[in-house]
């Protein structure tokens, strides 16, 4: 089930692109439990378009309109953001992978080596070298989805 303030997030953010005159597609993997296999049914869509942004967002995030425009403006100017979000666990911690001092970057950004993918925005050619790299990976979900498994083969 789709949590209300989701929906809610979700018809904002897609009002708002359309105004803003900003192509927006948004695809639904429905009743899948595994979320490697939902985001790589995500990515085997997204491949199958000419789209250059992928924006993942899991289907229990709340998010600003303010917050989605500003990631998407960021993605001019660099080619994979995470928005950091708390972690599901005690006590609080943020799905950010940062190595030494915690420093933000000339656009107001942490330099990280991973993050939560949640709320994540990529470019297309950093999600077709990731799918190159990790062909045999995802591979591996050949018996649960032959679609991905013949896309990336």
């Amino acid at each position: 089930d789709l949590p209300i303030q989701t929906a809610h997030s979700l018809l904002e953010t897609q009002s708002v692109a359309f105004d803003a005159n900003l192509p927006c597609h948004i695809h639904f993997d429905i009743g899948c439990a595994l979320i490697e296999v939902a985001r790589d049914a995500c990515v085997h869509n997204f491949l199958k378009t000419d789209h250059t942004k992928l924006f993942w967002i899991d289907s229990d995030m709340q998010w600003s309109t303010d917050a989605f425009l500003r990631m998407v403006a960021l993605s001019t100017k660099m080619n994979a953001l995470c928005g950091a979000y708390p972690a599901r666990i005690e006590p609080l911690m943020f799905q950010l992978n940062v190595s030494g001092s915690v420093e933000m970057n000339e656009h107001g950004c942490i330099p990280c080596h991973s993050g939560g993918l949640g709320f994540s925005i990529i470019d297309r050619e950093i999600v077709e070298r990731l799918k190159n790299e990790r062909r045999e990976y995802m591979k591996k979900w050949e018996g649960l989805n032959p679609e991905i498994a013949q896309a990336v083969g």
